[in-house]
């Protein structure tokens, strides 16, 4: 049967987003890592990757936070 899942929100890679590339993280389940496909950046955990994109957001849009 169809089971419900809890869909997971799409996080930016943050190092690709202070250089405006718009690029998504992917998981990867065998490693447990997300990872970003255009350059080096993996993240344990989910949360930890909203945090440094929500860092850099901060830093780079002061004046509207």
């Amino acid at each position: 049967m169809f089971k419900n899942k809890k869909p997971q929100v799409t996080v930016r890679c943050p190092w690709c987003f202070v250089k405006d590339i718009d690029a998504t993280l992917r998981y990867s389940s065998k490693e447990d890592l997300y990872y970003c496909l255009k350059c080096c950046y993996t993240a344990k955990k989910h949360k930890t990757a909203l945090k440094e994109l929500n860092d850099v957001k901060k830093e780079r849009y002061r004046s509207y936070y």
